[in-house]
């Protein structure tokens, strides 16, 4: 769908009735791949959303619905406290997102000191330099999840870019996939 001559649907229907789960993960490239399809002009429809069922809440509360259709589809949702909502976030924001909102929302929710965080705040900023060096778009979309239960944070970012691992294989052809994650986070 990348090429010049690839032609696009006027619209594509996203059916939610056999959404039995979605990941952080999830929830960030489907936002990423709607914002994508409607810059390209196709209209993007959303069947099947209207039944309460542990995923749509899911997503309603994390305002996906709300950034795509406007509104919420259920009555009651909300943000929750675990929950950082699927948003958009620009190069030119991104430093500053991911130093005044990300980095002491992660601090408060797992309760330790945001300068001890300082090396994610740095990985983090790195992807967004990524996403503004090697996309078409100097946008990529964020959602940020915490499993207390779990002791765990899910900090999920989604781009158009031909991906971390063929970029820094151009520079070092010998690395794995792991490895050039690894060095791509490092500073600078």
């Amino acid at each position: 769908l990348t090429t010049p001559q690839a032609k696009l649907p006027d619209k594509i229907y996203f059916d939610f009735s056999s959404l039995g789960f979605i990941k952080p993960t999830g929830v960030a490239f489907l936002g990423n791949l709607v914002q994508w399809l409607n810059r390209r002009g196709v209209g993007v429809m959303f069947s099947n959303a209207i039944k309460e069922t542990p995923p749509l809440r899911y997503l309603d509360d994390s305002e996906f619905f709300k950034r795509f259709v406007g509104q919420n589809i259920f009555g009651n949702s909300r943000i929750r406290p675990t929950t950082i909502p699927f948003q958009p976030v620009c190069h030119s924001e991104s430093h500053a997102w991911v130093r005044l909102t990300l980095i002491p929302w992660l601090s408060n929710a797992i309760g330790i000191t945001e300068s001890s965080l300082h090396g994610l705040q740095v990985s983090i900023q790195e992807l967004f330099n990524n996403i503004k060096d090697h996309t078409q778009h100097d946008i990529g979309s964020i959602f940020v999840q915490h499993y207390p239960n779990n002791k765990q944070v899910t900090i999920a970012i989604s781009d158009f870019g031909i991906g971390i691992p063929a970029n820094v294989r151009k520079i070092n052809p010998n690395l794995g996939d792991n490895d050039s994650i690894i060095q791509a986070i490092e500073e600078g």
